[in-house]
């Protein structure tokens, strides 16, 4: 017996399979993260094509049988096009579904903060309102916040501070600590932990005001990606290869 639902998602990664099908992965509102089939999508007359298609957001009716999903029917919401203008965009596009691919809870609920995030993020992406680099700095670390990965930002973990002009960021430990007691650690200026402290205390609406000076932003681009690394004991390809931009 079939049994189906529906849910609106974003397409975070797609493949071919066959001569006309594709297998999509959804991070949908209702499920999290699931892999779905959508047979004869890869037609361009097809039903399916323009909504399952990578960076899609559409409304999805999904029928199951069993661990199988198949889409039966898919409106679309949004194309994120403007992502496809420069491999910059294009790259940092790739790093955010691939941070959702892991980093979003699977088959199951909770997933509609992590939407909405990356929702806003592409937005801000296909208008230049926000430097890519930047924004994969913000969906990095939220999901991570989100994911039960919270660094400890409030104050130096030895003393108390709340800031000095360098703080220390341990990316194996997710803590801090002053100017004073340098334990361990990478030395950041204090608008780099600011910046950190920003994405994961803020509501969502200010979190997208989010300011990163440009001469602090590739250090904490590079320090979240090993604080990244270093909790999940991941490797991630698009992070990496969106890193060679900055």
């Amino acid at each position: 017996m079939y049994e189906t639902f529906n849910t609106d998602a974003l397409v975070i990664g797609e493949s071919g399979t066959g001569e006309a099908d594709s297998v999509v992965t959804l991070l949908s509102r209702t499920r999290g993260v699931i892999t779905a089939f959508a047979n004869g999508a890869r037609k361009p007359k097809n039903r399916l094509h323009g909504a399952t298609s990578l960076f899609c957001y559409s409304d999805f009716t999904i029928f199951e049988k069993g661990e199988t999903l198949n889409i039966s029917g898919a409106a679309l919401n949004t194309m994120f096009f403007k992502v496809r203008d420069s491999i910059e965009k294009l790259a940092a596009a790739e790093a955010f579904c691939e941070l959702a691919r892991v980093l979003a809870p699977h088959n199951d609920q909770g997933a509609a903060k992590y939407l909405r995030v990356i929702l806003n993020s592409l937005h801000y992406l296909c208008e230049d309102k926000i430097p890519p680099v930047a924004l994969k700095c913000l969906v990095e670390l939220r999901y991570l916040t989100y994911a039960g990965f919270m660094p400890r930002l409030v104050a130096c973990e030895e003393c108390g501070r709340f800031e000095s002009e360098y703080m220390y960021f341990s990316p194996h430990d997710g803590l801090i600590y002053c100017e004073d007691h340098p334990v361990k650690g990478e030395k950041v200026p204090l608008a780099v932990i600011d910046a950190m402290r920003h994405i994961v205390f803020s509501e969502i609406k200010p979190l997208f005001a989010l300011k990163v000076p440009e001469e602090n932003l590739k250090q904490l681009s590079t320090l979240l990606d090993v604080y990244l690394k270093t909790v999940t004991g991941m490797r991630f390809p698009a992070v990496d290869f969106l890193a060679t931009f900055t």
